[in-house]
């Protein structure tokens, strides 16, 4: 599947939430760039491929313990990658898009 990054159903907000991702059960440190319901920006050095599955941690301060949510990568490039969340449980999806 190819993602048009130009095409998404939610425009994204600028952010910088420093964040992890786990892959292959080696987590790596990693910058949230922008975010919505959907999906996300991270920049970072890693080399991802299109399909990879990972899964994100990242804090909301409100919400205790941080956000963990599956998520698929949809494009990567030198900068970084964007990801496609899988569902998650409502509460904290509700954190989540209240945050953003």
């Amino acid at each position: 599947m190819v993602f048009d990054k130009n095409k998404r159903s939610k425009q994204r907000s600028v952010c910088y939430i420093i964040s992890e991702y786990t892959a292959n059960d080696v987590k790596h440190p990693v910058i949230i760039k922008n975010l919505n319901k959907n999906g996300a920006f991270i920049e970072s050095r890693s080399a991802l491929t299109t399909g990879d599955d990972i899964m994100l941690t990242f804090p909301i301060h409100y919400l205790d313990p941080p956000i963990k949510v599956n998520a698929k990568v949809a494009w990567s490039n030198k900068d970084g990658f964007g990801v496609i969340f899988d569902k998650i449980k409502q509460k904290k999806k509700s954190a989540k898009k209240n945050f953003i």
